[in-house]
């Protein structure tokens, strides 16, 4: 049997719920010469019987079975057991359009070393996924330099730059470069693998169309939406930040712009903001949230040289210059503030909304 030109890998962790419809979106490909791996990543649910139930129904999904070590563990499974010329990345709550593998089929021969599709959100509803937003234009980009392009043209200011699910990947560059996803990684690691990506990418071609869709399930919940422990968020941060700088002497442009913006951000909205939010602030007590930012966020924060700029939000400029003028303590009492005002200001409009809907129905039944 030949090759396929598409390997898709699909890690599943505890997702009974969503595995199904998104294996049989895949199935439901217009171009077909591909292989599905699906690695269970050690599931406690049905998911397993699930995938072996789907599989029976069609040679090209082949299922991986490994005990729990996390998605880069299992990524990098199928990365070694994939044969084909490109790599795509599914997440096993999310679903692909029939037309999602268009681009690889008819970029052959254009020479191309990343190949990114748009997409778009949905729900499933009684056997049927419904867009959100669907666009039938499909504009066709390519930049000689993909850094270049994503960081530039695409702008990651308005666009989603880190994801690997809407992009398809040379095989040959990764296995050349032995490109694998980064295990110590349990956020962002998908991010700082795109970044390792970019710097021997060449060419890139982008159509505008989306195929790729992120569902939303009722109930479930994602892993990048978790709480986790200041050290973890840090790590992370770091890690990418690290991974987004390496990238700027290729990636001409604004490609320094947005890592400086995100090593400034990060650490302020995904830790200080939200641990200092009405719901979260009794899951650290203040005073270790204190020291942490004393000890780990400010040191890392200083060592990034900025101008105004690079923090695009107000709101985050403001808490650098507190940090690093004021110390941590009058940091934490301003995110404190700010996230009650947040949280009125946002109980008064869903307020004044209910209240406006209640006249206009009283008034309309006169």
């Amino acid at each position: 049997m030949n090759a396929p030109l598409v390997s898709l890998i699909v890690p599943v962790y505890n997702r009974q719920t969503s595995i199904e419809v998104c294996l049989k979106s895949v199935l439901n490909l217009e171009y077909t010469h591909f292989e599905v791996l699906v690695i269970d990543d050690g599931s406690t649910d049905g998911s397993l019987d699930i995938i072996r139930r789907v599989a029976a129904t069609d040679t090209r999904i082949k299922v991986i079975v490994q005990k729990n070590s996390g998605v880069s563990v299992a990524r990098n499974h199928g990365l070694d057991e994939a044969k084909g010329e490109w790599i795509g990345f599914i997440d096993s709550d999310d679903a692909v359009m029939p037309c999602h593998l268009d681009i690889v089929r008819d970029e052959q021969g254009s020479h191309a070393d990343l190949l990114m599709v748009n997409h778009t959100s949905g729900q499933y509803f009684d056997g049927v996924i419904k867009l959100h937003v669907s666009d039938g234009m499909n504009k066709r980009t390519e930049h000689p330099v993909a850094a270049t392009y994503l960081f530039n043209d695409f702008d990651p200011f308005e666009n989603p730059f880190f994801p690997i699910w809407n992009k398809f990947f040379n095989h040959t560059l990764i296995e050349r470069h032995q490109i694998r996803f980064d295990c110590t990684l349990s956020l962002g690691e998908d991010q700082e693998m795109l970044c390792r990506y970019l710097l021997y990418a060449g060419k890139i071609v982008h159509y505008s169309r989306p195929s790729y869709v992120n569902l939303e399930w009722p109930g479930l919940i994602h892993l990048g939406s978790k709480l986790r422990e200041p050290s973890d968020y840090l790590y992370n941060q770091k890690c990418n930040y690290k991974a987004l700088c390496s990238v700027i002497p290729v990636g001409k442009g604004k490609t320094e712009w947005y890592s400086i913006h995100y090593g400034i951000n990060r650490p302020i909205t995904r830790i200080l903001y939200n641990y200092t939010k009405l719901k979260n602030h009794k899951k650290l007590c203040r005073g270790e949230l204190l020291k942490f930012t004393q000890k780990e966020i400010i040191p890392f924060i200083a060592s990034i040289d900025i101008t105004e700029g690079n923090a695009r939000e107000a709101n985050v400029r403001f808490v650098r210059r507190l940090l690093l003028s004021y110390g941590a303590r009058p940091a934490i009492i301003w995110c404190y503030i700010y996230n009650v005002y947040i949280q009125f200001t946002d109980c008064l409009y869903r307020g004044l909304r209910k209240l406006k809907k209640i006249v206009g129905n009283d008034l309309h039944s006169r």
